[in-house]
């Protein structure tokens, strides 16, 4: 990880419901702290991360339409320079958008260049029993990519 990685803040994209983005705001905290990222954004669709960013849980939110995501789900994406400097303005971003051959995530890797990491957020078993809480399992599937221990940020 270098310096410039994390003096720059941590873009989380998310568009799961309430419960989900609870999920997420937990998840973010966590990985802020293991790669150690000056803030964390979380970009998603759920109100809940407005009262997140409101209580200091997280730092900032934007809601994932007006960040311009509608331009990578394209198959010849051309989004404006005012969403590419955006995305261009984190150290990591890392998405829960769904797997990584998704058409959304090779765009992204393209288009930003930055340390892009994606999750897929469905649990590894749909099972109430699951071995693992659906957080950790992100966690443990984001440790490998990003060479980082992220499962010690989360409690």
């Amino acid at each position: 990880m270098t310096d410039a990685e994390t003096s720059k803040p941590l873009l989380l994209l998310h568009a799961g419901a309430l419960g989900d983005c609870v999920l997420a705001i937990h998840f973010a905290r966590a990985v802020k702290a293991a790669v150690g990222a000056e803030r964390v954004v979380l970009a998603a669709r759920s109100p809940i991360a407005r009262w997140a960013a409101k209580r200091g849980l997280i730092d900032d939110c934007r809601d994932l339409d007006v960040i311009g995501m509608r331009h990578f789900f394209l198959d010849q994406p051309d989004p404006p320079e005012d969403v590419l400097a955006f995305f261009r303005g984190f150290g990591w971003i890392v998405s829960l958008l769904g797997g990584p051959d998704e058409l959304i995530h090779r765009n992204l890797r393209a288009i930003t260049g930055q340390a892009f990491f994606c999750i897929d957020p469905r649990p590894a078993e749909r099972s109430a029993t699951a071995p693992a809480h659906i957080t950790r399992q992100w966690v443990d599937r984001l440790a490998l990519p990003m060479g980082t221990d992220c499962a010690s940020a989360v409690t």
